[in-house]
């Protein structure tokens, strides 16, 4: 096993992993769930906000999408442009955005020891940053994903590059786990070079599945515990 490139199909299987590991164990499964509430009651909040904004958006810029989008050409379809472009500014912008803002919201209200505790996890003792240091970095760690995720949506326009887009995403939530992560537990040496295909594994499931608001929020919970996993692989060489 080769932690210093542990690759996109490695991020993946460990995904796949850390879900066998949460449902085949009944505390694991109730600190899922508690999780997934947490992920819920926000991530609804702020996805409801998300469509508003974008209808009031839609609102202002009703005539200027009637000039420019073809679907508003045809008397009696412009209700079918006004969704298309929702689906897609939701799929490729929007739902992983909500889950990155969820991810960020999520590592500062989980219980981590408790986590550490429940999964058997073997990693160092929790080292929790100062708070300003905590919000500093959560800011502007925000803005730079939310930037790599703007950059997947404007590939998807091109046809030839809207199948890679989605790994843009991936590679911003898997990167916000492994970031919070290793700042809870003070790993130093973590390849961060190498490190960008494994966050596309483990962050695309969660990348895909986003602009389904339920479905995706369930998703965020296996990617903090897959990040967790692979903390504890490092541990363990390390030691």
């Amino acid at each position: 096993m080769n932690l210093e490139n542990p690759g996109f199909y490695r991020g993946l299987a460990l995904f796949f992993r850390a879900a066998a590991k949460i449902f085949s164990d009944r505390k694991a499964r109730g600190l899922y769930m508690a999780q997934v509430l947490r992920s819920l009651v926000f991530g609804l909040i702020f996805w409801a906000l998300t469509c508003v904004l974008f209808g009031i958006l839609l609102w202002f810029l009703f005539k200027e999408f009637q000039n420019w989008i073809p679907w508003m050409w045809v008397e009696g379809m412009t209700g079918v442009g006004l969704v298309l472009i929702w689906l897609f500014v939701s799929y490729f912008f929007t739902g992983p955005i909500t889950l990155l803002i969820v991810g960020l919201y999520l590592s500062q209200v989980t219980p981590w020891q408790k986590m550490q505790q429940d999964f058997d996890l073997e990693l160092p003792p929790i080292q929790e940053p100062p708070l300003f240091q905590t919000i500093v970095l959560s800011l502007w760690r925000g803005i730079l994903l939310i930037f790599v995720i703007a950059i997947g949506a404007i590939l998807a326009v091109i046809p030839p590059l809207f199948l890679i887009s989605p790994l843009f995403a991936a590679y911003a939530l898997g990167k916000d786990w492994l970031w919070s992560v290793r700042d809870l537990f003070r790993f130093k040496k973590v390849s961060s070079q190498a490190d960008w295909t494994f966050c596309m594994g483990t962050g695309l499931l969660p990348s895909l599945l986003s602009s389904i608001p339920l479905v995706g929020l369930l998703t965020l919970p296996i990617l903090q515990v897959a990040t967790l996993m692979r903390f504890e692989e490092q541990t363990k060489v390390d030691s």
